[in-house]
């Protein structure tokens, strides 16, 4: 009995929390200059949703270190 209720309860909060999918994002880079030196970071801009799962938008490269890096290497 109590195993039942175990699959039962298992089976209800997976309906209520679905596993999480991945999402997949395609589209453009809009790089910088060539004639650009220095570090680069990229950004994903004007992000729309095709389907569930999939995403198309701008990837854009902005000159300088990534936002909240401090530094860091990797």
């Amino acid at each position: 009995m109590q195993l039942h209720l175990l699959r039962r309860l298992q089976k209800l909060e997976e309906t209520i929390h679905p596993p999480q999918s991945h999402t997949f994002r395609y589209g453009w880079r809009i790089p910088l200059p060539p004639d650009y030196v220095g570090e680069r970071h990229v950004v994903a801009e004007n992000v729309r949703e095709i389907v569930p799962g999939l995403e198309w938008c701008d990837f854009v490269e902005h000159p300088g270190a990534r936002p909240g890096s401090l530094g860091r290497v990797g």
